[in-house]
This record gives structure tokens, sequence and C-alpha cells, in this order.
């Protein structure tokens, strides 16, 4: 398509088309180019809203929907949907939707303007899906049950995704739509769940989503047979935070135990996948509890492999081997 007429621009030539085309370069994109269509995050506060009605509250936001280029449609305040009555068997899925109506080519709605709405099945959520009309965007859904006389005790799924401008901060709120949204290289995304900022890489070892800032990831580390985690001593765990891994705390023998030099003995394993090395890991360990150093080389697969420099015996309780200190690149990342 050749260069359109700017918007503003003297002219005055800019059709709504010709705007809209110009208002989508405002918004953020994958890495295919594809508009994020969406709501713009003011808030983590539900945006549908049971009643003691059969009736659903949705409550203020903006939406960016994708009709050849972006339509911004607001919502001031509450919009009130009502819900049909329960059914007297199954359920019935309502899927609360909102829409710009347009009747100008290339659209032929039948109407102009927006318009926020439900469509209905007792048959399935995909079904009611099914019936929505187009260009509009779900917000959410509504599963009533029989005998149910307000939605307030319904099962109301919020499901509509943030978006965000160019450039700007993608709130995600899970996994599933982390692993959903796969943006262009050097782009941002908050994960409100971990409290996490995380950071797209596409020119890594293995391009993908990688923690930045905010509160890093934590995962208890797994004892082996005869170990535990040392007490007193804060959890023995992993942290990633800022591209790298961290482990903290320390494990000790539950039982007497007897080691040779040069010999390995598994302490544990780091349960958190991602947190696990991409190559072998060795750290030079010494333990708190006595004089004898050792190795601690970390698998691939987790694992915590500790090797004693000499041989000795401990009895329960009295061998700590120490995590703190130890650190390395996340998988992937080189």
């Amino acid at each position: 398509m050749p260069a359109v007429p700017g918007f503003p621009a003297s002219s005055g030539l800019a059709t709504f088309q010709h705007i809209r085309r110009a208002l989508a370069g405002l918004i953020v994109r994958d890495a295919a180019g594809t508009l994020r269509k969406g709501v713009l995050r003011t808030s983590d506060a539900s945006l549908i809203v049971g009643k003691t009605t059969m009736a659903v509250d949705v409550g203020d936001f903006v939406a960016v929907l994708d009709r050849n280029g972006a339509v911004l449609v607001p919502n001031v305040g509450v919009t009130t949907v009502s819900i049909s009555a329960a059914p007297s068997s199954g359920f019935r899925w309502s899927v609360i939707y909102v829409r710009q109506r347009e009747s100008e080519a290339p659209f032929s709605d039948g109407a102009d303007g927006p318009v926020i709405d439900k469509v209905e099945s007792t048959t399935s959520l995909a079904a009611a899906r099914a019936l929505l009309p187009a260009g509009a965007m779900e917000l959410g859904h509504v599963q009533v049950a029989p005998g149910t006389v307000g939605t307030n005790t319904a099962a109301i799924t919020q499901t509509v995704l943030f978006t965000a401008a160019a450039g700007g901060v993608v709130a995600l709120r899970n996994q599933a739509e982390q692993d959903a949204w796969t943006p262009a290289d050097g782009s941002s995304a908050y994960r409100i769940d971990l409290k996490a900022r995380l950071v797209y890489l596409a020119g890594v070892t293995t391009p993908g989503w990688y923690h930045a800032a905010g509160k890093p990831v934590l995962t208890n580390l797994t004892p082996g047979a005869f170990w535990q985690a040392a007490a007193g001593l804060g959890p023995a765990r992993s942290e990633i935070q800022g591209g790298r891994v961290y482990l903290a705390g320390s494990f000790t023998n539950n039982q007497s135990v007897s080691v040779a030099a040069g010999t390995e003995y598994n302490v544990g394993t780091i349960a958190d996948a991602a947190a696990r090395p991409d190559v072998e890991r060795y750290f030079a360990s010494g333990t708190t509890s006595n004089a004898t150093a050792g190795t601690i080389r970390i698998a691939t697969d987790g694992g915590l492999w500790w090797r004693a420099n000499a041989a000795a015996t401990w009895g329960a309780g009295s061998l700590r081997i120490d995590f703190g200190g130890i650190t390395f690149a996340v998988k992937g990342i080189v």
C-alpha cells in the first residue's frame, strides 16, 4: 500500500481509515507485526464484576481493537450487561464483548458506534464464542449453573489481554499469556503474578523471555536421600534475577554418612528447570562444620553433586553443604 494522507495534516484528506492506520503505529505489535488487541492497563481490578441480579457490571477501560488499523474504544464508568436466566439443566456460557460497529465500506455492520454486549450458548463456551460478531473482542465470560439468581455466585473469567503503546511494557497475568506473546527483540513485559519485569531476547542461544528486574523467581531446592535443609539458615533455594541464577541456603545430613575422597554424592536437585545450567558448572565448596573442602558439580538436569577432597565420617547433622555464593548465567542467554 502506498503512503496515505497523514494525520493531522493541513490537507485534511485523512479519512477514518487513514487515521486508524496512523494510530496503529502507536500500539505494540508482535514479532510478525500484528497489532496487539486488548485493553490499556489502568488497573488490575476485575473488569467484569458480578451482581445480585442476572447482570454484570463492566468497568472503566480503553479498548484497542483492530479493524484495518487501531480503533480505540473507551468505556467511561460502568456499563451493565444483562445475562439470560439460569438454565434448567447444564450450564449457560455468556461471552461479554466490546465492538465498534461500522456501516461505511469496507464494513457493513448496519449501524455505527460502540457496543458492549454478550453472546450466549448452553452447548459450550466454544459455541458461544463462535457467535461473536465481526470485529468483536472478548472481555470475559460468565458460566451460569441451574438455580443461579445472581451473577455474583457465577463463575466469571477475565480473558481480555492487556496491550500497551509501542515500546511500552505489556502486562501479562500468568505463564499462559507469556507463552502466547512473542514480540520483537528487546520488548518488555511485566508478569503480574510474579511481580517481575521481563525482557524478550531473540538473538540469544534460546530466544525467549528472561527476568530483568523486580521480584526474583524463588524455588526451593529438592534435598537428596540422607539430606535436608539446614535449620535456621533460611530456605535452600534457587533465585532467578536479572539474567542470572543464584543459589542460597544449605543442606545438612540427616543421618551418619561416610565419604571417600574423590567420590561424588548427590545432595539434591535444582527443582526449577529454568534455573538449571545449560552446561555443567563446578564450584569450590567448603563446609562450615569442618575443614574438609570439596567441589559442587551442577549437572544440566539440576543435580547437585558434592565431592569431598578427603575421606571422612560425620554424624547426623554434623556436615553442612553451603550453596551461598554460587551463581551462573541463565541457560539459553549466552
